[in-house]
């Protein structure tokens, strides 16, 4: 996951992460080569290239048979994967999530998906599946991406669709095509869209559900891109971060856990299941209501800590509670607000992400 890295950053990564294999395009194969790899360890993910196994190359290999290794016992600590920060203090930290942060993260999202489901009724995809089409616009190495191609086919089936490189008219001209119904997108994309001529004039009766992360969604920016879908009544909001698997928090449907799940203008929701927060003081102290200060987060989603910086996983990760960066208070509700990023925690800066979600994708609005 590192298509825009420089040869520098992409030492740094490689040193770091200690890859075994790489899956690359041709265009970043001279960049793969520099890992110290075999050429038969990195694939071509497209077109073929002499010395290099190519995707199709592989896959025929598998349909033909390899040779089955033993099936090997993994427990909740158990490394799964590792997703790179996104470098906003430096270069990027690699971090470490478990099986069984994964199991807890799908878990929380699927009781969450539940209690949506006592007070709305499942949507009914109008897709030639009959199942949601998510427009993935997102890097898939980072978490955002990564949660929509992986974790979220974990929790509803899905069909998904990458735009492999920010185009904003191939943008507008897949909404269609594919019969896009979920968007996935990034406060800088959302400024782009809504202000393109294509916003007001293109076809984008298809979609039912829309999710922005990775910073900040401004209300004002939020209402102009709700306010061209007459079937989204609103765009909500959650916190997640790459550090903890999935979301953290998200706005809650109207009505939820019998009415007592808040939904307000402006929040970042509510608790996940399974997740703990509390709001910290610059001198360690406990904030009060309302009171903004560092948000700490405890569940077991929590990363394993990063790869190779004892040092930065001991300044994030300090007696079972994560450090996120962000500046939030908490109303006497349980409602969490965004306020700033802390400046007293900008030395561990990692990949905090604001969620904001016209309904999870795993739900609609009809």
């Amino acid at each position: 996951g590192l298509s825009y890295a420089t040869p520098y950053e992409f030492e740094n990564a490689n040193s770091l992460a200690q890859p075994t294999r790489i899956f690359t395009s041709p265009s970043l194969l001279p960049l793969a080569l520099t890992s110290g790899l075999p050429a038969d360890r990195i694939y071509l993910l497209e077109g073929e290239k002499e010395g290099c196994t190519s995707y199709d190359q592989f896959i025929s290999s598998v349909c033909n048979g390899v040779p089955r290794v033993p099936v090997r016992h993994a427990t909740k600590d158990t490394l799964a994967y590792m997703v790179f920060s996104s470098g906003t203090s430096g270069l990027p930290k690699v971090v470490m999530l478990s099986h069984g942060n994964i199991t807890h993260a799908v878990l929380g999202m699927m009781i969450y998906g539940i209690e949506i489901g006592k007070v709305q009724a499942l949507p009914v995809w109008n897709t030639p599946e009959g199942i949601q089409v998510v427009f993935n616009i997102v890097p898939v190495y980072h978490a955002l991406g990564l949660y929509s191609c992986s974790i979220l086919n974990f929790i509803r089936p899905s069909t998904g669709v990458i735009l492999s490189k920010w185009d904003i008219n191939v943008f507008f001209d897949s909404i269609p095509k594919y019969q896009i119904t979920n968007l996935l997108l990034v406060p800088s994309l959302v400024h782009q869209i809504v202000y393109h001529p294509r916003f007001k004039t293109g076809d984008l009766s298809s979609v039912k559900t829309i999710a922005c992360a990775a910073a900040y969604l401004p209300p004002q920016l939020s209402e102009q891109l709700r306010a061209r879908f007459p079937d989204i009544e609103r765009v909500d909001g959650g916190l997640g971060l790459s550090e903890s698997a999935a979301a953290v928090s998200l706005t809650p449907i109207p009505g939820m856990l019998n009415g007592h799940a808040k939904s307000k203008p402006g929040s970042s929701g509510i608790l996940l299941p399974g997740t703990e927060a509390r709001i910290v003081r610059p001198n360690g102290s406990l904030a009060g209501p309302n009171e903004a200060g560092e948000l700490l987060i405890r569940s077991n989603a929590t990363a394993l800590g990063y790869k190779g910086n004892d040092k930065a996983t001991r300044e994030t990760f300090v007696d079972g509670w994560l450090r996120t960066g962000d500046r939030i208070r908490i109303d006497v509700d349980g409602v969490l607000f965004f306020e700033d990023r802390s400046k007293a925690s900008l030395h561990h800066l990692h990949t905090s992400l604001l969620l904001c979600c016209a309904e999870p994708f795993f739900t609609g609005h009809a």
